[in-house]
């Protein structure tokens, strides 16, 4: 499903995304974020959503649930179509890698920024056909990239 997502999904969407994201390999680094609340724009952009692939992950699954954790943190809301998007554009973004089991995945928070805001401004038509492929999508990310 995520390949026919890859295939026919990013033909409705015409951004491109010039950012870090990265793979690493078993042993990981965690999830880290500023707690000053007076950090610089620089820190800011240092900050990372890792995660460990668990059987059955995707980098999709994991780019699905960095936008949904962006969200949630700063408070953005998207349609289930302009989540598809943002995953789609991430996935690509990091030329679509087969995860191992165990391997940490980084995304970078700039790098899934930029690509909400670029799904932000989609055309109703562009979420029109982005919306078909709602229906065949578990949104559940709770234990995507959880260590179990």
């Amino acid at each position: 499903m995520t390949a026919l997502l890859l295939a026919f999904g990013f033909a409705f969407a015409g951004f491109t995304l010039n950012s870090t994201i990265s793979a690493h390999g078993t042993e990981g680094e965690e999830q880290t974020s500023s707690t000053n609340t007076e950090a610089t724009e620089a820190e800011n952009s240092n900050v990372t959503y890792s995660y460990v692939a668990q059987p059955g992950d995707s980098y999709s699954w994991i780019a699905r649930k960095a936008v949904q954790t962006y969200g949630l943190k700063e408070d953005v809301k998207l349609t289930q179509a302009q989540i598809l998007a943002a995953e789609t554009a991430l996935t690509l973004a990091a030329n679509s890698p087969v995860l191992n089991e165990g391997q940490t995945v980084t995304v970078s928070e700039d790098a899934v920024h930029e690509a909400v805001d670029a799904v932000k401004n989609l055309s109703e038509a562009d979420q029109a056909g982005w919306a078909a492929y709602v229906p065949f999508v578990n949104f559940n990310t709770d234990n995507v990239g959880e260590r179990r």
